[in-house]
């Protein structure tokens, strides 16, 4: 799993820091270059008009060199603005002229979020109008994901998780499944269905579930695990 991998590098950087003493001396930071988007018919990384509420917002994490105790920062912060907010918690001056603001120091607030697409492109939203979005966005997750559950809820989305992990029988095989990619921890198995929801079963039991959007699905399936698909009414 790509994140529980991230995770274990980064417990394993700090304990090693705290072990050889430097711990206290580094400026760690710790980010992300997207977000990730879960819409049936939309791309899960590259931004779009629709997904942009999920893409844009992004983790920022910093801890300062001797730094005790630790404060949120609620405004809103962009890729260019790690750069100069690392310089100055270096008391380092940079040498050319950046785009983005030191953090750190009260800043102008962003009236508007501008993310990059492919070949240049741009997509640009009124801050306050996407911070709306995004908090739509946030209840939709909560939703389909739960809060605070363990790591094997995220493989059950939808009205039918509950049946994850739950023995199965009937139901209507898919085979309209679109290419898989085995190499990783993770499976994506998407494609397209009728009904309200898909699950994957291995051995009998239910390993995935996710809910048909529009004729489509895309689950994440413990590679493992992966077994037949079938749709439910």
């Amino acid at each position: 799993m790509q994140l529980g991998y991230a995770d274990k590098m980064l417990g394993r950087l700090v304990a090693r820091l705290k072990a050889t003493g430097l711990y206290d001396h580094s400026l760690l930071v710790v980010t992300a270059d997207e977000g990730l988007s879960f819409r049936a018919g939309e791309k899960r990384r590259p931004a779009s008009a629709a997904n942009l509420q999920d893409i844009s917002y992004v983790p920022l994490f910093m801890k300062l060199p001797h730094q005790r105790h630790g404060r949120i920062v609620r405004r809103a912060t962009r890729s260019a603005d790690v750069l100069p907010t690392i310089a100055a918690a270096l008391k380092v001056a940079l040498p050319w002229p950046v785009e983005g603001q030191n953090q750190l120091a009260p800043s102008h607030p962003e009236r508007f979020v501008s993310v990059a697409k492919d070949h240049g492109r741009r997509l640009v939203v009124p801050a306050a109008v996407l911070a709306g979005r995004r908090e739509a966005a946030l209840r939709r997750q909560v939703a389909l994901f739960g809060s605070d559950e363990p790591v094997s809820e995220l493989y059950a989305i939808g009205p039918d998780r509950a049946l994850l992990g739950r023995p199965f029988e009937g139901g209507r095989r898919v085979t309209d499944l679109d290419p898989i990619d085995r190499s990783g921890a993770l499976v994506q198995v998407s494609g397209r269905a009728e009904g309200r929801s898909v699950v994957v079963v291995a051995h009998g039991k239910v390993v995935a579930v996710d809910p048909i959007v529009g004729g489509r699905f895309w689950a994440l399936v413990p590679g493992a695990s992966l077994g037949r698909v079938y749709a439910i009414s």
